[in-house]
């Protein structure tokens, strides 16, 4: 919306935005933000810096009638004031006409800095960021400048500007403290004006004096930045221009506001003026370093310009503020720069003329300023080091070729041990600590090429003998065992020599343990014992003593050694294709088997297990035999044994073959189980965490005998159900066992003697009795034998004698 308000008595007309307030409200707004005018004169007063030059803001319309009427007045006033005085900025705003083309040259900034100050009507003037309402009044703009004027400033400022070839602007504004400025509300601008434009607007104007035509960094927020008293801050740029915009037409003016009041405390322009000559660095132009402490020579030529230069240092590039390494010196190519910290990886250096700073030339890219240093990261303090133990030495270096020295204190004052006279600067050393101990040590670690260059160990470490830790002993649980000879193995390894490995033993009842050295077999750290062994329960344990008293036990383990017969019950064809096993204690597996003839010794069993899954450390198995109740399904426990898994082999169990353990059925009085009928033989985990794998049989017909039992629905379940823990197939669980009937005896005369044979019952012995009458009481052991025949010498001489033959687990 355009129109028209007056104002009281002056009759003051102006172009509103459509968003402006209604006109009541705006007159109070208007002597509101007058009054706020005052209050800044008055606040300002007594900064030390004399103010250069007031900034007005003019925002104007080509299309908006009262800005013809009332704009050559303010730019009569401006003019013969000079620019000594005040300077001005026009912002052509987008109403009450959108084809302002001062406005759609650069819309976005104009629309930003209207935002700003939250500009309602044109025509507008603020001074120094403070709006004037006095657009009719010539005598009050020319006073408020004045009072302006008047107002010293934190700061005072310096500006160039020059072509930048044939579309650009190139400035630089410096701005010195005279006050601290380190509230962190102060911002910089530059901002590109013509300045003067004839053109024939709508409105009738023909003249625009300093229209704005771009700003750097932009026209808000602008650059912000902090100084304190004495220090300078300065950007430096190109800003854009059209091509057809002749230099000598334009000017850059820059300033400094106060974001958090918008009082601009400072102003000061320049004309766009060529300047002549040129500078070119030489060196340090980029890549490379230089280090604190020494002597870099900056190297540079000039041409048609013999002023003397500035040589300042930028360590943030491109962001950070340049300092100065001479404020003025001869422009003679070369200058010796003692090099300072602090130290930075994107430093530049630029060579500018003294009165013409916008002559220079810097680094084309970043080199850096460094510190040559040696740093021990490791020991550096704390560190707790055993000898015989290899430790890595580390330490990092910057700007150090060649090699360097490691050496060792092991007091706070003293000599040093050298540990390596030269060694490669890659900043890792191995190094195995030896005696004597400290609690003092230092590592120094030094330069052999750059002297002085040297660090060492933060604080102490400790160096101390190495500590002892117990013999590491491994060992697979024995399973049962025929009679005789017996081997087990166990692996240990230990952190020094000499330890000693001891299998100890006993028959069951018993105390006493007897023991045995166990020898190294030559196998990788395998040590091994074999015992003859009778028949019988045996229990042992394997311990190692270390040359340091420190002891490792297995725990105490348990089996059987006993005959086993002929007799053997199984339904698989001997070869496993598959193994299964469950995480899970409560899951077992299950074989029924039928009886040839009952009642039935179940003298053991033979269970498969896989050596290699789930893994090759073996653990112990459970193993029940049961009864076969109700349904067909394993039912009550009969008996049950805890045994080893796999037996010891000298050299480890191969990784790939099918395994049998072998469990023997012993009640408390050290007989075996007899059975009336069928039976099951169950396996299962008895340790969380440990696992064996039993072997299945897939290949072969399906006797529909395997079961698995589910602790999670707490039944058993055959094969044939199809659940995923009972697959179909043969669990090579074998049942080994014999008959107990008697067996049928024929007596034959053989001189003296009497030869007596008998049926087998596949028992693994066979006991023979005599008695002196048909009936009577068998009470004479004539003795026993493993096969089916037994000759009783001289027993014709011995008178009438009748026999009895009966199966046996023992001899």
């Amino acid at each position: 919306m355009a129109g028209y308000i007056e104002s009281e008595p002056d009759m003051y007309r102006w172009c509103l935005r459509t968003e402006a307030r209604p006109e009541e409200h705006m007159f109070t707004q208007i002597k509101a933000m007058h009054a706020v005018a005052l209050l800044l004169v008055l606040s300002a007063a007594g900064l030390a810096a004399p103010r250069q030059c007031v900034l007005a803001e003019h925002f104007t319309n080509t299309s908006c009638g009262p800005c013809a009427t009332y704009n050559p007045g303010l730019h009569s006033v401006l003019n013969s004031m000079t620019r000594d005085t005040v300077i001005k900025i026009s912002w052509h705003v987008w109403w009450p006409g959108t084809g302002d083309p001062f406005y759609v040259l650069n819309p976005n900034e104009v629309a930003a800095r209207v935002n700003y100050y939250g500009v309602t009507g044109v025509p507008d003037i603020y001074m120094d960021g403070v709006l004037n309402p006095a657009m009719n009044d010539p005598t009050a703009i020319r006073s408020d400048i004045r009072s302006r004027a008047a107002i010293s400033s934190p700061c005072s400022m310096q500006l160039w500007a020059a072509p930048s070839g044939a579309t650009g602007v190139h400035y630089l504004i410096r701005a010195t403290a005279d006050q601290n400025m380190n509230s962190g509300s102060y911002r910089m601008y530059a901002v590109l004006v013509s300045d003067l434009i004839s053109y024939s607007a709508p409105n009738g104007e023909t003249s625009f004096p300093e229209p704005f035509r771009d700003a750097a960094p932009n026209a808000v927020p602008g650059q912000p930045f902090s100084i304190t008293t004495g220090q300078s801050y300065e950007i430096e740029g190109v800003i854009a221009r059209d091509a057809s915009w002749g230099p000598e037409n334009l000017s850059v003016i820059g300033f400094v506001q106060n974001a958090s009041n918008q009082d601009i405390a400072q102003t000061e322009w320049a004309d766009v003026v060529a300047t002549s000559g040129s500078i070119t660095l030489g060196t340090p132009n980029g890549g490379g370093a230089y280090f604190d402490g020494e002597t870099q020579d900056i190297l540079w030529s000039s041409a048609s310009f013999s002023e003397n230069v500035r040589i300042q240092i930028n360590r943030a590039f491109p962001t950070g503020s340049w300092e100065s390494i001479s404020d003025n010196t001869a422009n003679d190519g070369a200058y010796t720069w003692s090099v300072t910290g602090p130290t930075t990886t994107t430093a530049r250096i630029r060579v500018t003329g003294t009165a013409h700073p916008l002559v220079g030339d810097s680094s084309e890219t970043d080199f850096e300023v460094g510190l040559r240093h040696i740093q021990v990261l490791a020991a550096n303090g704390g560190e707790l080091w055993y000898t015989q133990i290899p430790y890595e030495i580390r330490w990092s270096s910057n700007g150090i070729t060649g090699n360097v020295k490691i050496e060792l204190r092991r007091a706070n004052t003293g000599p040093t041990e050298i540990l390596e006279a030269a060694t490669a600067n890659d900043g890792s050393h191995f190094w195995t600590p030896v005696g004597p101990v400290t609690p003092f040590a230092r590592l120094i670690v030094s330069s052999l090429d750059f002297a002085g260059i040297v660090d060492s160990s933060d604080n102490v470490f400790v160096i101390l003998d190495q500590p002892n830790s117990a013999p590491l002993l491994e060992h697979d649980a024995l399973h049962d065992q025929l009679p005789g000879n017996v081997t087990l193995t166990a692996i240990v390894a230990d952190d020094y020599p000499g330890f000693s490995t001891r299998l100890f033993y006993r028959l069951m009842p018993g105390t006493v343990f007897d023991s045995v050295a166990m020898a190294a077999t030559g196998n990788p750290d395998e040590f091994a014992a074999t015992l003859s062994l009778s028949a019988g329960r045996w229990e042992y344990f394997v311990r190692v003593v270390d040359s340091h008293n420190a002891v490792s036990l297995t725990d105490l383990y348990a089996f059987e050694v006993g005959a086993a017969g002929a007799g053997m019950i199984a339904y698989d064809d001997g070869t496993a294709e598959a193994s299964q096993w469950g995480f899970d204690t409560g899951l077992q597996w299950a074989v029924k088997f039928d009886a040839p003839q009952t009642p039935y010794v179940v003298e053991g069993a033979l269970i498969g297990i896989s050596a290699a899954s789930p893994d090759p450390r073996h653990q112990l198995l459970r193993v029940q035999l049961l009864n076969v109740d109700g349904g067909g399904m394993p039912g009550s426990l009969i008996l049950e044994e805890t045994v080893g898994s796999i037996g010891n082999v000298i050299g480890g169990i191969p990784g790939n073959p099918d395994n049998f353990t072998r469990v023997l059925f012993r009640d408390e009085t050290g007989a075996p189980p007899v059975v009336n009928g069928a039976f099951c033989v169950a396996v299962a985990n008895p340790n969380s965490g440990a696992y064996e794998s039993i072997l299945h049989d897939t290949s072969s017909a399906r006797q529909h005998r395997s079961f698995v039992y589910v602790p999670c629905d707490t039944q058993w379940h055959n094969e044939n159900e199809g659940i995923e823990q009972c697959s179909p197939g043969n669990r090579m669980i074998r049942a080994t066992g014999f008959a107990l009937l008697p067996p049928t005896v024929t007596a034959i005369r053989v001189g003296a003697d009497i030869r007596l044979r008998w049926n087998s019952t596949q028992a693994p012995y066979y006991h023979v009795w005599s008695a002196s009458t048909q009936g009577g009481l068998y009470s004479t052991f004539e003795g026993s034998a493993t096969d089916t025949v037994f000759l009783d010498l001289g027993a014709i001489s011995q008178g009438l004698k009748f026999y009895t033959v009966q199966s046996s687990t023992t001899p």
